[in-house]
């Protein structure tokens, strides 16, 4: 008895793309279950989906019921088809290509042949898939660096608010402190002139004193004028003692008349300079670092959200396929650049600033 001649079947298309089949028998089954004589595993093939048979030495096709049909060079069959070599059969979406040598004879057993080589991609393709993977890559190292850069920028953002809380409850220290030191200072200045108010109003009195003392004199009225003077002499008395009080007589000024004033304003710039020495008594200069470490923060939170923007569009682009990711990488390294020059500009001015 003779042997069938052997069928060959080549899967184009889909996950076996390049598998060969080879079979010897006089009817062949195709499909997805296991034990088919040709198995093709995709979705588009049907458990028991086509066979082919030997009808008067013609290999001939037919659809067992197949769910999405079988094809023969494109047409669908309602019936038995002939084949001839280099038919493609489609089953569903899936071509298989057919190949029957009529001098090869083997024996009735299906052979399944090892996996060929993958076909060789024409150099056009080679070197876009090569340039794909690569801008890929490309792609994958910006997302890398913006998401450290924003991390960076976030940390130093954070810092920044930190240290302006820090400036201004420095300057708060420093303007309680500051107020404290003058209330004591015009406690004690106060104190003072009350004193020296005393001093000047018992030397007034004196004086007039001494001025009616003189009149009563020349009037011929001694008795008189001797107990005025005596008077006088008790509130120069009293003046000098008053003086003596005064903790800081050095602030009494004499103009050329011979009028005495105290000097209250120099006093107070004198003892707060002295305490200046000893503790920060000026709130300005930390209310002004506050300030500008406020206006870092708010400048380096827009650069955390510029560098989010640059990471959605560079993810964008690593997701899609067509030629919009080009522009969605495009679009994100530029807001990354732009958000890394803004960036350099601001350590660089805030480094200034410090000297």
């Amino acid at each position: 008895m003779m042997q069938s001649p052997l069928l060959t079947l080549t899967v184009q298309q889909g996950p076996q793309r390049g598998r060969r089949f080879s079979v010897a028998k006089d009817s062949i089954i195709i499909g997805r279950v296991a034990g088919s004589d040709v198995v093709i595993n995709d979705s588009e093939v049907s458990r028991r989906h086509a066979s082919i048979t030997w009808e008067r030495g013609q290999p001939v096709i037919r659809d067992v019921g197949s769910t999405n049909g079988t094809l023969v060079n494109g047409v669908r069959i309602t019936g038995p088809q002939a084949l001839r070599d280099g038919d493609t059969i489609g089953l569903g979406k899936i071509p298989v290509s057919f190949h029957s040598p009529a001098e090869e004879k083997e024996a009735a057993q299906v052979v399944e042949q090892p996996e060929p080589a993958a076909p060789e991609k024409p150099a056009v393709l080679e070197k876009e898939g090569c340039l794909s993977r690569h801008f890929e890559t490309v792609i994958a190292i910006c997302i890398a660096i913006v998401t450290v850069t924003g991390a960076f920028v976030a940390w130093r953002a954070s810092t920044a608010g930190g240290s302006a809380a820090d400036a201004e409850r420095q300057g708060i220290l420093s303007a309680v402190s500051r107020e404290r030191v003058q209330t004591d200072h015009r406690t004690r200045l106060y104190n003072d002139l009350r004193i020296f108010t005393d001093y000047i109003q018992n030397q007034d009195i004196a004086s007039l004193l001494k001025q009616d003392a003189q009149k009563l004199g020349e009037m011929g009225q001694t008795e008189r004028a001797e107990s005025l003077l005596r008077e006088a002499d008790v509130h120069e008395d009293l003046a000098d003692s008053a003086y003596g009080f005064l903790d800081y007589p050095q602030y009494v000024r004499e103009d050329n008349m011979g009028r005495k004033t105290y000097d209250a304003e120099g006093y107070l710039q004198a003892s707060l300079a002295i305490e200046t020495r000893t503790q920060d008594l000026n709130p300005d200069d930390d209310f002004r670092e506050a300030d500008r470490l406020h206006l870092l923060k708010q400048w380096l939170v827009g650069i955390v959200i510029v560098l989010a923007v640059a990471l959605l569009f560079l993810t964008l682009a690593q997701i899609t396929q067509s030629f919009l990711r080009y522009i969605f990488f495009t679009i994100g390294l530029f807001a990354f650049l732009t958000a890394l020059a803004i960036g350099t500009v601001i350590e660089v001015t805030a480094l200034l600033q410090r000297f």
